[in-house]
């Protein structure tokens, strides 16, 4: 589905300059259909992924400590079973871009 929504926008009357997918797995849709296009289109990522620094053009991603979310969601799932009845509450993790290839294609103001 990543792969036939990047073919639709990269062949459109306006193509972007630019894509940031949501997950690794969308990433590598987004890679496969710009490569089959020979498009020069700066790809972000949301996670990072295997391989990701070893490509022709490295994809920059912006990564999470996701074992850390691992832990705060179980122990929140814990406290539920165990009884806890507060509200829903919200929380944010850092975030950490490792910037690869694509910042050649970034225009800066």
């Amino acid at each position: 589905a990543a792969s036939a929504a990047t073919h639709a926008l990269l062949t459109s009357a306006r193509p972007p300059t630019a894509i940031f997918s949501t997950t690794g797995f969308l990433t590598e849709g987004v890679l496969r259909a710009s490569r089959r296009l020979r498009s020069n289109v700066a790809v972000v990522g949301f996670d990072d992924f295997a391989l990701a620094d070893l490509l022709p053009v490295p994809v920059t991603v912006v990564t999470s400590d996701t074992a850390e979310l691992g832990r705060r969601a179980a122990r929140l799932l814990i406290d539920r079973i165990n009884g806890e009845d507060a509200p829903s509450r919200r929380t944010v993790l850092p975030v950490r871009l490792i910037a690869r290839g694509t910042d050649h294609h970034c225009h800066h103001p």
